[in-house]
């Protein structure tokens, strides 16, 4: 998606800006179950809608179409606005 420009990470902030904390580098391991479980504790066993609103740039469209997929595993219907 990304290009090969990608790196996976854990954090917001690039280790390049200012407030970047290494320690939120490590990533959880993936466990769809996991976050489905997390969302039934949480009050959403039937999951939930969101509308995730990126920008029309094809590289960034197909982040978001990606991201969309990934919660869509766990419960999270994602309404894609480009």
């Amino acid at each position: 998606v990304l290009r090969g420009q990608g790196v996976s990470t854990g954090s917001a902030l690039s280790p390049r800006v200012d407030g970047h904390v290494p320690a939120l580098e490590a990533r959880p391991k993936y466990d769809p179950a996991a976050a489905r479980a997390l969302l039934r504790e949480a009050g959403y066993a039937d999951g939930f809608a969101v509308t995730l609103d990126c920008l029309n740039v094809a590289h960034r469209a197909a982040a978001c179409q990606a991201i969309a997929a990934m919660l869509g595993k766990v419960g999270i219907q994602v309404n894609f606005v480009p």
